[in-house]
């Protein structure tokens, strides 16, 4: 189904469901709700991606720092593409 961006839309993140609460917000937020600023809805799907985008480097850098110390290496860095067909196909 086409993801619809209005309030009550559900959006996962981590495994939950969180209801989309547009608002008189300064950023988006993670709550009870989605909380996201009515001043972005404009733009609110590119808005979304890239806070998508920055939970996931938030997430991703906290389990490179965990395995990199598990196996004794270091990594330079945690980046995010938008590749258009899977790795390794």
């Amino acid at each position: 189904t086409t993801k619809e961006y209005v309030n009550g839309e559900g959006f996962l993140l981590l495994g939950k469901s969180y209801r989309l609460k547009i608002g008189n917000y300064q950023s988006i937020e993670l709550g009870d709700f989605l909380y996201f600023p009515r001043s972005e809805v404009n733009d609110i799907q590119q808005e979304l991606l890239d806070w998508y985008k920055q939970q996931a480097i938030k997430k991703f850098t906290l389990r490179a720092i965990w395995y990199s110390k598990k196996m004794g290496v270091e990594y330079s860095a945690i980046r995010l593409s938008e590749a258009s067909k899977r790795w390794g196909s």
